[in-house]
This record gives C-alpha cells, structure tokens and sequence, in this order.
C-alpha cells in the first residue's frame, strides 16, 4: 500500500451511508463510491467516485462498508432459508389518527401491519419467500385469508402504490480484511426496524469517537446480535403460530446460531 489517498472510505450512498461520511469528514478526508450515477462529485472534504470495484480501492485508513443488506464485502451472509419478504401498498389520501396508528398481527406465515401519516399509509404483509410463491391472487385477498381484513377495512387499495421491499427478516455477516461492516450491513433485522438506521448512525458516531474504535464497535454488534435472537425466540415461543413451518423454521435458524 502507497501513502494514504483518504483517510476513510465509506462504501455505499445510502442514509447510513451518507451520514458516516459526514461524520467522518469531521475527521479527514474521505472517498465515497455509490454503485451509480451519472458523474463524480463531492466538496472539499469529501470527493464521491462511482462504481470502483472493491479490490482496486485507494488507500485509506479506514473502510466502512454501509451498502446495507448486500454486504458488499462480508465474506458470508446469514439468513433463513425461507427469509420473509415483505410486498406493500402505500396510499395516498386523507387519513384520520385511527387510521395512521401503528398495527401489527401475527399470521401463520408472517405478519402484517398498517402505519402511516395524515396523508401516507403503508399497509405490509410479510412471509417466507416460499410462502409467497405457493399464494394466489392479491394482497388484499392475502390479508382477508388469513382473518386480518380489518387492516385494509374502508381503505381503497386498487388505487395504491405496490412494492416489494425485498428481505425483511434478520441477517448479519461475517468477513475477513480492513472493511468494518455498519448498519444493516452488519446487522439487519426486520422491516420494521426503522431503529436499523439509528443504530447504524451510533455506530459511525462511535468508531470515530471511541478510544477503541475498532474493538468496542466489533463488541458492540456481536451483543446486539445474541439479543436480538434472544428476543426473537422468546416471542417465538409465546406466538399462537409458533408450530407452523415458516416459524417453526425461522425458531430452529436463531436457536442453532445462540447455540454456537
């Protein structure tokens, strides 16, 4: 390696991110690569490239790899093998506070919930990638299938925005080299875990601010991550569909990894 280019590098544009580099600027110079757009940019304290592969990165006294659930650079990812996935409509309108308070029921494949604002709702199922593919018709049949019709009652879901938001039950990831994983690229848990950004953000605050970066940031995700599947299994263990496959599975998967 030559004489350092930056002196952090942070790997992926979203808001975990892009907060880092704004952390890090405080601290010296720092590259961040976006896997696309359209030309380079950046400010004097923080120069932006994109698509670099991650082999042929410059220099640096630090790598921060913030590309979320890929894990651009973790050696191994660990998930379920049935991982839920989570389809959504979002609407637009005018909604009452009833209407825009959180919801959330169990089901025997997954869950579904409804929040939203005075005018934004987001109604979600969540189940396993396998379940997904086994059901038929819409999401709104889906949700009256499975006895929870009462979250979309008096809504006009033909006219929302459909989605799919892809991976929503809990990862996390092993790798070897310079590259410290933060956010969900370390340690992702469920769809409704806006607190993923938050922690995400903590982090970064800590390997700057720390006096042992490095270590009580490693120590830090490694104890999140036995009692966030703590937790888990114990709700699991309580859920009325805890004999289910899809929970019965997703239970054996956390059970076999705090066992470890």
């Amino acid at each position: 390696m030559g004489r350092r280019a930056y002196d952090t590098i942070v790997l992926g544009g979203g808001p975990v991110g892009l907060t880092t580099a704004l952390i890090a600027a405080r601290y010296g110079r720092v590259l961040t690569v976006l896997a696309k757009q359209q030309s380079s940019a950046g400010t004097s304290a923080i120069s932006v490239a994109i698509g670099i592969p991650i082999d042929v990165l410059p220099p640096a006294g630090r790598i921060l790899d913030a590309t979320g659930r890929r894990a651009l650079t973790a050696r191994r990812r660990w998930l379920p093998d049935n991982p839920g996935i989570l389809h959504g409509i979002v609407l637009h309108g005018s909604y009452s506070r009833a209407q825009q308070a959180f919801r959330l029921a169990a089901l025997p494949t997954g869950y579904a919930y409804r929040l939203g604002t005075a005018d934004a709702l987001m109604i979600g199922l969540v189940q396993g990638r396998e379940q997904w593919r086994e059901s038929q018709g819409s999401l709104e049949s889906g949700l009256r299938n499975a006895g929870v019709s009462w979250l979309v009652a008096g809504l006009r879901c033909d006219e929302g925005e459909r989605s799919i938001g892809g991976v929503a039950s809990v990862q996390w990831t092993e790798g070897d080299g310079q590259a410290i994983r933060i956010g969900d690229g370390a340690l992702a848990r469920d769809s409704l875990a806006s607190q993923g950004i938050a922690n995400g953000i903590s982090a970064a605050l800590g390997l700057f601010e720390s006096a042992d970066p490095d270590g009580a940031y490693r120590a830090r995700i490694d104890t999140e991550r036995v009692t966030h599947l703590a937790t888990l299994e114990r709700l699991f263990t309580t859920c009325r569909y805890g004999a289910h496959p899809f929970w019965h599975d997703y239970r054996l998967f956390l059970g076999q990894h705090l066992a470890a």
